[in-house]
């Protein structure tokens, strides 16, 4: 994701959790979905020293397996995501994560990467994945 990409995301981001606070309900009402996205903007912005803390923070409020895939945006592009890995379209990956519970979500992910080759599994954001993936 280029740094445009994550300026515009969260502005989006930030926009649509205003209209929800103003039309719809307090933040402390909304639940799981909005802590969802209030944990993403910090996540998006996170260094390499802070990526491993932001990313339990963020595993915290959102589904690991969405924490995941996001990392696997800043590994080397031979890290391959489960979609790319299978071939499938975003929409298609998109409606495979709705059918598979998070086990089997998180576990395609730790077989993308640790199919990956070794020198692309050297990048520092390839443990915190994998961390991620497994149960604790």
């Amino acid at each position: 994701l280029s740094q445009a990409g994550k300026l515009q995301l969260a502005k989006d981001a930030a926009e649509l959790e205003e209209a929800v606070v103003a039309h719809l309900a307090p933040p402390e009402a909304l639940g799981r979905p909005f802590r969802a996205l209030r944990a993403l903007r910090p996540l998006l912005f996170a260094g390499d020293g802070d990526l491993a803390a932001a990313s339990q923070t963020a595993a915290q409020a959102m589904p690991a397996e969405c924490v995941a895939v996001h990392l696997l945006s800043r590994a080397p592009p031979d890290v391959q995501s489960p979609m790319s890995r299978s071939g499938l379209t975003p929409s298609q990956f998109s409606a495979w994560l709705d059918e598979h519970n998070d086990a089997e979500a998180l576990q395609s992910i730790k077989s993308a990467v640790e199919a990956s080759p070794a020198e692309a599994k050297a990048a520092a954001v390839v443990p915190i994945i994998l961390q991620l993936c497994t149960p604790s």
